[in-house]
């Protein structure tokens, strides 16, 4: 669709913009790394800090966590 995904680690959030600015999807992101919006719609949030990847719904709901032993720097739907 052409949307911007913008991880933003000091302000601990993202958000999904338009072309031409438009923010249409914003969330807390504690612990921020990276993120990646899924095919299906839903953001992954991947935190080297807090060495864990979380998946939020369209809503910005939690719907699913991973916790790892060792720090995550991205993480991807395939």
């Amino acid at each position: 669709n052409g949307n911007i995904l913008i991880s933003q680690p000091s302000r601990n959030k993202i958000e999904e913009v338009t072309t031409d600015g438009k923010v249409v999807f914003t969330a807390d992101a504690p612990n921020l790394t990276t993120a990646t919006k899924s095919p299906n719609g839903t953001y992954l949030l991947a935190s080297h800090s807090g060495k864990n990847i979380i998946e939020l719904d369209r809503t910005g709901k939690k719907v699913w966590e991973h916790k790892a032993a060792d720090p995550i720097f991205r993480a991807r739907r395939r």
